[in-house]
Order: structure tokens, then C-alpha cells, then sequence
């Protein structure tokens, strides 16, 4: 299965939110356990607890993208400066195939949803909405990059 796959699985067929399904996807890249980046995610969902905000998919691609190359008490792979610009580089190309990076612009809505419960989760939520294209897409992204690092093509 591949992570585009993984991602599309954990988020229709397992009911998880578009951050959980980007981040879960890359469970076997890090050395955190598949339940740990899925609760680390959780709450970036629906643009942060359904506000309309970030993309989750931005925001578990951006969680995998910290993990992996940010820093910490140690440097990490790149330099603050560079880990930013890189990270706008990644959301811009998403926002570029989805038209947005912003949950509510995505979904054509335009304020935040009242009350944080999650809407049902039918074939007709999977129809009307873009959101397994965007997971799709943030994990396409993200694995271009990392494939790209591994290989030093960019």
C-alpha cells in the first residue's frame, strides 16, 4: 500500500480527520509508533478543531515535515530559516493544486463551524467534499520531498 493509499484509508475508511490521515501515513518514516502521530494530529482537524483554519492535511504534512527535519534541543536537517521557507515552499505547492491552504476557502465556507462536533462521515460527506483529494495530495507532496532528500535531488 502506498502512502497516498494509507492516507486514504486511515481518512474514508477508518473515520480518522485529514491531519491524522497525512501524519499516520508516514508512521513507517518515523520513529514514532502509527497511534502517537495519530493523537499528535487529532486535534488539527477541520483547520484546527473544526475552526476552518489551517488545512489539516497542511497541518499533519507540516507535523511529519517538523518531525523529520526540524530541530529541537539538537539541530535538525535544516537551519530555522531554511525549514521555514521550505515548509512555505510545500504549502504553496499544495495550495496551488487545491486552490487554498485554508480549510474554510477549501470547503467554501466562511467562518468557522459552530460547535466542534464532526459531521457524519457518509458517502455523500466523501462526494461533496475535496478533503480526501487534499490528504491525498499533502501526501503526495511530502513524499516527493522526502524521496527527493534521500536521493539529494533537491
Amino acid at each position: 500500500m502506498t502512502r497516498t493509499e494509507k492516507a486514504k484509508h486511515l481518512f474514508e475508511d477508518l473515520g480518522f480527520n485529514c491531519a491524522q490521515a497525512v501524519a499516520g501515513a508516514f508512521a513507517d518514516e518515523l520513529s514514532l509508533s502509527e497511534d502517537m502521530l495519530l493523537r499528535l494530529s487529532s486535534a488539527f482537524g477541520g483547520g484546527f478543531g473544526r475552526m476552518r483554519e489551517m488545512c489539516g492535511a497542511v497541518s499533519g504534512m507540516t507535523i511529519v515535515f517538523g518531525a523529520l527535519y526540524g530541530f529541537g534541543t539538537e539541530q535538525g536537517s535544516f537551519d530555522k530559516a531554511t525549514l521555514y521557507e521550505i515548509e512555505r515552499e510545500l504549502i504553496s505547492e499544495f495550495s496551488k493544486e487545491i486552490g487554498s491552504f485554508l480549510c474554510r476557502d477549501i470547503l467554501g465556507e466562511d467562518k468557522a463551524t459552530v460547535g466542534g462536533t464532526p459531521s457524519e462521515r457518509t458517502q455523500k460527506f466523501y462526494n461533496e467534499r475535496p478533503c480526501t483529494k487534499c490528504v491525498m495530495t499533502a501526501v503526495s507532496i511530502l513524499d516527493d520531498f522526502i524521496s527527493s532528500q534521500k536521493n539529494g535531488t533537491k
